[in-house]
């Protein structure tokens, strides 16, 4: 069951950095792909999830006093986290911000698979002058309202809303009256058409109704 439970996997994706990836690790396997165990480089500190994670013995991914990382680990901003498996990334701390760490699966983020980091806090601007910051976001209905307008202060007020709705109501009219004229144009223009050919119809009928003299037509 435990494992059923790791076995998702996750596109990792970083902002404001690319990161080096050091090493990928996958869980035990069967024959048939699925997913039977969480890998034992570390231990997860929980039965289902991992709560506390930590390395086993032996297991060291420092890059010591150097600070140097391998030459062919490849540099990317986004990684795939297999399921009960691990990835070791690293990036040089050097820009200052909070960056969204996340599951590029939007229902996984959603849940919960997402984290910030506050990279370098002691060299990261001063926020502008009067930005809401966590816990003092008190916006009234109207400044949401117009916050949402292209313009701030555009929204309109109540007379501004019945005038608009005023020209809307004559816009419908003026499209209901050109709606109605066009119908009984076309109604009586199909109308003249019908009695026209119904004419026509008619001396037809009459022509070939008459009989042909031959004396008349030779004027004897």
């Amino acid at each position: 069951e435990a494992a059923n439970f790791f076995r998702a996997s996750h596109p990792i994706h970083l902002h404001g950095h690319q990161f080096h990836v050091v090493d990928i690790q996958f869980g035990e396997y069967d024959d048939n792909g699925l997913l039977i165990k969480g890998n034992d480089a570390f231990d997860c500190g929980g039965t289902t999830v991992c709560t506390n994670p930590s390395w086993a013995e032996g297991r060291d991914y420092s890059i010591g006093k150097s600070g140097k990382i391998s030459a062919t680990a490849p540099r990317k901003d986004t990684v795939f986290l297999s399921g009960g498996g691990y990835v070791v990334v690293y990036f040089k701390s050097d820009n200052p911000g909070f960056w969204f760490l996340h599951c590029h699966i939007e229902v996984h983020q959603l849940e919960g698979m997402a984290i910030i980091i506050n990279e370098a806090e002691d060299q990261q601007f001063a926020a502008p002058s009067g930005m809401d910051v966590c816990g003092n976001f008190s916006w009234s209905l109207e400044e949401f309202y117009e916050a949402l307008d292209a313009t701030p202060g555009s929204r309109l007020t109540e007379e501004e809303e019945e005038e608009d709705d005023d020209d809307d109501d004559d816009d419908d009219d003026d499209i209901d009256r050109l709606a109605l004229g066009l119908g009984v144009g076309l109604g009586s223009g199909l109308l003249v058409s019908l009695i026209a050919n119904v004419i026509l119809f008619i001396l037809f009928l009459c022509c070939c109704c008459i009989k042909y003299d031959p004396n008349k037509s030779s004027g004897a």
